[in-house]
């Protein structure tokens, strides 16, 4: 995350942008479309974990006792992808969507933020 809080709105070149946050590729819809409304959308995502990530996701289905023993424990279904978007070759906004797993199974079951110079958190 780093790299991603020390991009510079209008100053820092995509080329610097790829530099310092690992695994940004071009995004495009399922159409292959532009997913945002800049020049060009990076995304990248991070690995899930080989482990949390299935056990707590098929507990979900129908085994509540498991499902809360898991995060008890600690162990949380989890994701994090950042993005930058690219307007004349410098980066035009960024930001995250991070997801989280609920202690309690209901619908969705997934806590979700997305952050973003484009859209931020206001008070």
């Amino acid at each position: 995350m780093w790299g991603l809080s020390s991009l510079r709105v209008g100053e820092t070149s995509k080329a610097e942008a790829l530099a310092r946050v690992p695994g940004l590729r071009e995004l495009h819809d399922e159409d292959g479309k532009k997913s945002c409304s800049a020049d060009e959308c990076l995304s990248a995502q991070t690995p899930p974990s080989w482990v949390s990530n299935p056990l707590i996701w098929s507990s979900r289905k129908g085994y509540q006792d498991i499902y809360a023993a898991l995060h008890c424990w600690g162990t949380r279904y989890w994701g994090l992808d950042p993005h930058v978007d690219v307007a004349s070759g410098k980066v035009a906004g960024f930001g995250y969507r991070i997801i989280r797993s609920t202690p309690i199974l209901l619908d969705p079951g997934i806590l979700s933020a997305s952050p973003s110079t484009n859209n931020p958190f206001r008070r």
